[in-house]
């Protein structure tokens, strides 16, 4: 398709409009930037907030690693909230997070959300420029293209994703997801197609995901359905090391007993503003979904399973018969389902949703699984974009809960009517 478009407009044209687009993607960037660091909350905001700008960070990313620096152990929750009671607490993130957002900790704090606020907010630009470019790879059958093509396609990614309601509240929080999500989010879509990223970069990439272990379960999943046993072994082996290391630095020689005791300290454990929405809010998983609707809790193993062995075995027949974008589409969305994730971490999906899309473009499903396909894609559009319609009090998680269950299960019809539609060719 974009090469019927160079056929079709003047190169002066073209060249222009990529241009314009560059520049508008250029201003939305930098625009969440200064919004995000200007409206963010005092540096002793108590518990509950008026505003959550930048509190996730302050409470994730920047007490806890302060407290590290200190000599201080952040995963101890009590030692936490009584040197800091006026937060949410400290959610439980792998220690090689906070070793690798070190360059935060010194950094005071008008300065220190300025410069996570650039870093997250070029993340994000990131991924969205790299899916762009990746998608127009992908239409011209995996070939390279041309520079106009290549920028007025890496700028209208970068346009799309600050439209994609997740990636600006992700941003706006100051989440670590706005970090790690488009390190997941990419990593994920390189199972399809990689330009510009040599094998190292890939597996650099997935190794930093797993510092949020809810991306790390996400991406594990697509790992395991496209066969990438070498990247998912060394993102643990890094990640394990690095953990490790911070354990270390706790711990000393205590270190074994602090790593065998991690699981009993953090487990179920979530920050005070998620203890506070008993009704599931803001989790978008399965349980947390059986959870809100008041469902039998049977129900919540059960469906984590057929996310985990749905999303592995669409993934794995959608790559097998020529779809491997739908089937990293459908692998992804079923390790978002299995949880714990927040609405914002539908980010994660963007990159290959999109490439899935640019691929029924070009090499598109027959009968029902393109119908089944398209489907998937439009409820997950919609699971996006439903925030803009949350007002007066309206919380829009549940909706986007079960739109994005109703993409998982459109994704398997697809994976399954597509090997019965091949079958009968």
């Amino acid at each position: 398709m974009s090469a019927v478009l160079e056929r079709r407009v003047p190169p002066r044209v073209a060249r222009a409009g990529s241009v314009l687009l560059a520049a508008a993607a250029g201003l939305l960037t930098l625009r969440y930037v200064l919004v995000s660091w200007a409206g963010r909350i005092p540096v002793d905001a108590r518990f509950p907030y008026t505003n959550l700008i930048m509190s996730d960070f302050r409470d994730a990313v920047w007490l806890p690693g302060r407290m590290l620096g200190a000599g201080g152990d952040p995963y101890d929750e009590p030692s936490f909230l009584a040197l800091f009671p006026h937060t949410q607490g400290f959610s439980p993130y792998t220690p090689s997070h906070l070793l690798l957002t070190a360059w935060a900790w010194p950094l005071p704090w008008p300065v220190a959300t300025l410069v996570w606020s650039a870093v997250t907010g070029v993340a994000l630009a990131a991924m969205g420029a790299w899916t762009g470019w990746a998608a127009a790879r992908l239409l011209h059958g995996g070939a390279p293209v041309g520079r106009t093509v290549a920028l007025g396609a890496a700028s209208a990614g970068v346009i799309a994703v600050w439209f994609w309601r997740p990636t600006t509240i992700a941003h706006g929080l100051g989440q670590p997801s706005a970090l790690w999500g488009p390190v997941a989010a990419v990593a994920a879509a390189t199972t399809v197609i990689a330009p510009g990223l040599a094998p190292w970069a890939r597996t650099t990439l997935t190794a930093a995901t797993f510092a949020k272990p809810q991306a790390g379960i996400a991406l594990t999943v697509t790992l395991v359905a496209a066969r990438r046993w070498r990247d998912l072994l060394w993102a643990l082996v890094v990640t394990a090391v690095l953990s490790l290391a911070v354990g270390g630095w706790i711990a000393g020689t205590g270190v074994a007993g602090w790593v065998l005791g991690l699981p009993a300290a953090v487990g179920g454990r979530h920050s005070r503003y998620d203890q506070n929405h008993t009704d599931g809010i803001p989790w978008i998983d399965l349980p947390a979904t059986v959870y809100r609707y008041g469902l039998p809790e049977l129900l919540t193993p059960v469906l984590v399973v057929v996310a985990l062995a749905g999303g592995i075995w669409a993934g794995r027949r959608l790559h097998r018969t020529g779809l491997p974008a739908l089937g990293a589409f459908a692998a992804t969305t079923g390790g978002v389902l299995v949880g714990p994730h927040c609405s914002y971490d539908l980010l994660l999906l963007f990159p290959v949703m999109v490439l899935a899309a640019a691929e029924q473009l070009r090499t598109p499903a027959a009968g029902a699984a393109r119908v089944a396909a398209i489907t998937a894609m439009v409820t997950l559009v919609a699971a996006g974009l439903l925030p803009l319609a949350g007002s007066g009090g309206w919380r829009p998680e549940g909706g986007q809960a079960v739109l994005t269950a109703l993409a998982f299960v459109a994704l398997l019809v697809a994976a399954a009517a597509h090997r019965h539609e091949r079958s009968a060719a």
